[in-house]
């Protein structure tokens, strides 16, 4: 899988530069595409490993505030950005 795509689902992203223009305050060069849709990325694999040992370490924390938070409403007053645990 790559690291990024077109907005249309391009997955070939090439990079020219555009040397006709000028940047913001003039900065050169105007670059359009994006040649990191090549690179292997292996950072996620990080984040993928800390994600697993959180939701195995407080799953049950979680489990309770995302029920309580986009199960049935209640007239309590509380939001979804209200991360707190609910008895």
């Amino acid at each position: 899988m790559q690291v990024v795509y077109g907005i249309d689902g391009r997955q070939k992203l090439d990079e020219y530069s555009l040397d006709h223009l000028s940047g913001y305050d003039n900065s050169r060069p105007v670059r359009i595409g994006n040649a990191a849709y090549q690179q292997l990325q292996l950072d996620i694999y990080g984040e993928m490993m800390d994600s697993t040992y959180l939701a195995n370490k407080y799953g049950d924390a979680i489990r309770c505030v995302v029920g309580s938070q986009w199960g049935p409403r209640h007239s309590s007053g509380i939001k979804v950005t209200d991360f707190r645990l609910i008895e």
